[in-house]
């Protein structure tokens, strides 16, 4: 009697600590994946004041031109692309820029009513969170 009493006890222990370490390497997963989404997270806020930066400053953002943020501890910089805000007829043509935090990659045409209008429309062309 007593061998199978020690029998369904070392079972039962065995049992007990398969699943200590299951739920041990779940919470430690959770962690990670919580700091990623953080990291996600404050990407994308530095990513969206850069942009609103942009909106609000039609010689931001124009072919050539890099801008750099600190947002919230987290460097964000943006760069207008090729024909982007250049002199054309008797305006600019609209913005497109790519904006880049280290989670966070993102590009916008803000549309500028050929420079007499800051980022009147701003329209979202892509937004990335990297690997």
């Amino acid at each position: 009697m007593l061998p199978a009493v020690l029998a369904v006890m070392l079972i039962t222990g065995l049992a007990l600590a398969g699943v200590a370490t299951l739920v041990t390497a779940r919470l430690d997963q959770s962690r990670v994946l919580q700091a990623r989404i953080d990291q996600v997270q404050k990407s994308s806020d530095a990513v969206r004041y850069a942009s609103n930066a942009v909106r609000n400053d039609n010689t931001i953002g124009r072919q050539g031109n890099t801008s750099t943020w600190v947002y919230d501890g987290t460097t964000v910089t943006c760069t207008g692309e090729t024909g982007s805000g250049v002199p054309s007829g008797a305006g600019r043509t609209d913005r497109t820029v790519t904006c880049s935090a280290p989670m966070v990659t993102a590009r916008y045409r803000y549309f500028d009513r050929s420079g007499a209008g800051n980022g009147t429309i701003v329209d979202q062309l892509s937004w990335a969170v990297a690997d």
